[in-house]
Order: structure tokens, then C-alpha cells, then sequence
């Protein structure tokens, strides 16, 4: 399928923090990866799309906890895939910026178009729920920010 130009296509995105992505890059990582890991700054779980499959076998497509480093999420990996070989081509993105800009800038459709097409549209279905419990998350999170107490102004607190 050809892509469709999104509102960033082929142009680079600069986020808050100053940090610039160039899309077509992240858009080339997603659709080429056996193992796609996206991290968010602001949400502890990551999300993971394993698209390596045997007959009968369907994408892992879900949030998992963050570890230590590679060879810890190659040894999760393994776990989940015991007798499958190590990815050859583990994608980690850091996506400095929030859920909406992930669909937004189109990054959420390779990432569906490259997990229909290594499982078919039952995996697109569980792409569409991770992306539902996402935006609950980043909902929650800012909730969180706003009223919670596992935030903590910087600034004292001035009676009025």
C-alpha cells in the first residue's frame, strides 16, 4: 500500500523539549523491525510490536514493563518466544512526544499496516485496543499531573 501524506510526512518534527525526529526515518524503522519497542516519557510500560510468527502464531502486540537495558528485553523476549530466534532488526523509539502525535503524524498506521500485515486484521484489532488502553493511560496520567499525588509541584505553595 502506497503511503498517504500526513500532516508531517517527510518532514522532520521538533518536539517541546527541542528533540527533532525526522519521520520518514521512524516510518522506515517501523515498517522494516521484527521487534518494535516504543517508550513514552511520561508512562512507565512500553509498548512492544513482535511481528515474528511461526504457522498458527499471531503478533505479540501489547504493553509490557521497561527493563534494564537490551539483553534484559531479549531475555523477556525469549520467554514470550521460547525456540524463536532473536529478532535481527529490534527497533527501540523513545517517542518524546504525546499518544495523539503518534497518530497524528501517521506513525500509528505503519505501525497497524505492518502488524495487519504480518497477522492479518485480528492484529490490527488488537493494535486499535492497545491504542484504546493508551489513550486511557495518557488520560489517566494527565489526571494524575493535575490532581494526583504521585506528582509534586517544583514551586512552593502560596496561600492566597
Amino acid at each position: 500500500m502506497a503511503p498517504r501524506p500526513g500532516p508531517c510526512y517527510n518532514s522532520t518534527m521538533k518536539s517541546e523539549n527541542g528533540l527533532s525526529l525526522k519521520l520518514e526515518e521512524v516510518y522506515q524503522a517501523v515498517d522494516i523491525s521484527d521487534v518494535l519497542l516504543i517508550a513514552f516519557p511520561h508512562l512507565t510500560g512500553r509498548l512492544l510490536f513482535d511481528v515474528r510468527t511461526r504457522p498458527g502464531e499471531r503478533p505479540i502486540i501489547r504493553s509490557v514493563p521497561p527493563v534494564r537495558g537490551p539483553d534484559e528485553r531479549f531475555a523477556y523476549l525469549r520467554s514470550l518466544r521460547p525456540g524463536l530466534a532473536d529478532p535481527e532488526r529490534y527497533v527501540f523509539i523513545q517517542w518524546p512526544l504525546g499518544v495523539e502525535s503518534l497518530v497524528t503524524n501517521d506513525v500509528w498506521r505503519h505501525i497497524e499496516e505492518h502488524c495487519i500485515a504480518a497477522g492479518g486484521d485480528k492484529s490490527g484489532e488488537e493494535c486499535a485496543s492497545l491504542l484504546r488502553k493508551l489513550y486511557e493511560l495518557d488520560h489517566h496520567e494527565d489526571m494524575e499531573a493535575i490532581h494526583g499525588k504521585s506528582y509534586k509541584t517544583i514551586w512552593p505553595h502560596e496561600p492566597r
